[in-house]
Formats: structure tokens, sequence, C-alpha cells
């Protein structure tokens, strides 16, 4: 058998669950009153400085490795797995993690609270020396990152004190689980009519 030869069995089931998939998914709405003036039309001017930021950002830049390289402290066992492993210590908490799970964090960020302004400053903040970054765990490099994200928005830490109670969660398939009557009419229905099939709750208006 040659080997460009389909093998039906495998193929057209595949192709079966594409075509269904590509029929079951919803048409997207544009809207017409944005301008899209990249990528042939289809791209408007956000998405098209996202898609260059996060190109930039994916670049294999050397000084980020280098930086990981120098928190290296000793070889070691990962205690998860057992396996011998490098182990660095983080700059930010002090504690000492497997090179793997470290973060070349850039110590001044590359979008300030001011937001993104230009992309020379945007470049020239992205590629720094190793000297501009720091070798933080994923904790902490989260932490930094959260709290850079609230300074760009401008929003504040809630409190214990200005925190806004959390609205009660609504079902989507059952609106009356949150009411009770959900559970009458599903007891009613069970003493009438026992059966195996998902009980629907539906809503009916009082006179």
């Amino acid at each position: 058998m040659h080997r460009d030869t389909i093998n039906h069995r495998q193929e057209l089931p595949r192709l079966h669950n594409l075509l269904f998939n590509m029929t079951k998914r919803k048409p997207t709405r544009k809207r017409m009153d944005v301008t899209r003036p990249r990528n042939g039309g289809e791209w408007t001017e956000a998405r098209y400085t996202a898609f260059v930021k996060a190109a930039l950002r994916g670049a294999l830049w050397p000084p980020k490795f280098v930086c990981i390289k120098e928190a290296f402290i000793r070889n070691g066992v990962n205690p998860k797995t057992g396996k011998k492993c490098k182990l660095c210590r983080c700059a930010g908490c002090g504690a000492i993690v497997k090179q793997g799970d470290l973060k070349a964090d850039h110590i001044i960020p590359v979008v300030g609270p001011e937001g993104f302004t230009t992309w020379d400053n945007f470049i020239s903040r992205l590629f720094v020396e190793k000297e501009g970054f720091q070798a933080l765990c994923g904790a902490c490099h989260e932490a930094k990152t959260a709290s850079e994200r609230e300074a760009r928005s401008g929003k504040s830490a809630q409190t214990p004190g200005n925190s806004r109670p959390k609205a009660k969660k609504i079902s989507r398939t059952n609106p009356l689980s949150h009411k009770g009557l959900a559970r009458k009419s599903a007891s009613v229905c069970r003493k009438n009519a026992p059966c195996t099939k998902k009980i629907v709750a539906r809503f009916i208006p009082r006179d």
C-alpha cells in the first residue's frame, strides 16, 4: 500500500465531526461601525497592535536566558517528581525552585502605568540587557504582573471595608433555582410520573 493512501476508517469519522462542528458553529457578526484597515480588512488596529506585541514578546532574546542561568545555585532533586534538576533562587521571595519554574521578569515594566505610548519606547523596554531582568518564581511573577495590571487600569485593590457584596449566581438552564421553585416542581413530577430523564423546570406565570 502506498504511503499517501488515506485510511478511510480513521479519516472519515474525523472529517464527519469536522463538518458537523463547522455547520453547528454560529456565524460571527462583524461590527460595521469599526474600521478594519489591517489584514485585508479583517483586523482592527487594536488587534493588529496586540498581534505585534505578542510576536515581539515571544522573541528568543538571549539576555532573558542569561538571567535564568545566573540564578542557578546547585544541582538537586525535584521534590515533586524525584528527578534530578537544576535548583535556582527566586529574586522575589528567595525560595529555591527548579530552573524550569523561573520566569525572566522585566524589572521596569514594558508597559508602564501610563499605558502604551510608542513602539520605540515599547521595544527599548522589552529588549533590555540582563541587568534589566530578574528571575522570579511563578507565584511572584503572577503577583507582580497583577499589580502592574491594576496600576495600568487604575483599579485599587478592594479591602474588606469597601468590598462590594457578591451577587447570587443564577443558573442559566434553570432560572427558578434561586427561588426554590424548581425543587417543588421536581418533587411533584416525581410523585405523579417518575422518570429517569433530566427534569427541566418551566416558568409558569401567576394569574
